[in-house]
């Protein structure tokens, strides 16, 4: 009788403790409309790649267009090497900007053009991006 009550209060514990706080657990929408292809955070600012790049510095709860006309393209990948924000696009290049998104700089040299740069990743100082028909490049962000 003693093991079946304990068993019974483990079983309680259990449920309250690991089960109860997941079913919290679920994915809620933000104020974020549109499709997004790739986030990647710096400082308190969470960026997203849509048609462009918007920028929250509330977790989500407000977006707001954070490049100018200066980079008109759709954004499918995003990486950042210290505070420079690189923006892998659909089937212009890459896009550097130095001032979180606001303005954008086309880096494209070496590449093929109209190139899709589908995934970026940093590591150390340099920058990979992968592309949808030619393969992988690298560029040494600094020396």
């Amino acid at each position: 009788m003693a093991q079946k009550l304990l068993i019974i209060i483990v079983s309680i514990l259990f449920v309250t403790i690991i089960a109860i706080p997941c079913a919290k657990c679920q994915w809620i929408p933000t104020n974020f409309y549109g499709g997004a292809h790739s986030f990647v955070v710096s400082g308190q600012n969470l960026f997203a790649g849509s048609q462009g790049v918007f920028r929250s510095s509330d977790n989500g709860k407000n977006w707001t267009v954070a490049n100018s006309n200066s980079l008109n393209a759709e954004v499918i990948s995003l990486a950042l090497i210290d505070t420079d924000l690189f923006a892998g696009t659909a089937n212009q290049g890459v896009f550097l900007s130095t001032n979180n998104g606001r303005n954008w700089t086309a880096v494209n040299t070496g590449l093929p053009m109209n190139t899709a740069v589908s995934a970026l990743i940093a590591i150390g100082s340099s920058l990979f991006a992968g592309t949808d028909q030619n393969g992988v490049f690298s560029r040494q962000i600094r020396a």
